[in-house]
């Protein structure tokens, strides 16, 4: 598991952009924001927590 250290990168990307969608959120509220944003920001967010998982889930495999 030692090899997992190579999803922190990931890890602290999709951390510091959630943190930034909720500051923004409870800061300015859904109206402020396109549909675009919101559908984009939401696309951007599962492909990197995908990627994540699955970085995660093939060292393990490979550790069993």
């Amino acid at each position: 598991m030692k090899n997992l250290k190579l999803t922190l990168p990931r890890t602290l990307l999709f951390g510091i952009l959630l943190a930034g969608g909720i500051v923004y959120y409870c800061k300015n509220g859904i109206n402020s924001m396109e549909t675009y944003e919101i559908v984009l920001s939401a696309v951007l967010m599962l492909a990197l927590l995908t990627l994540i998982l699955l970085k995660i889930f093939v060292e393990v495999k490979k550790g069993s």
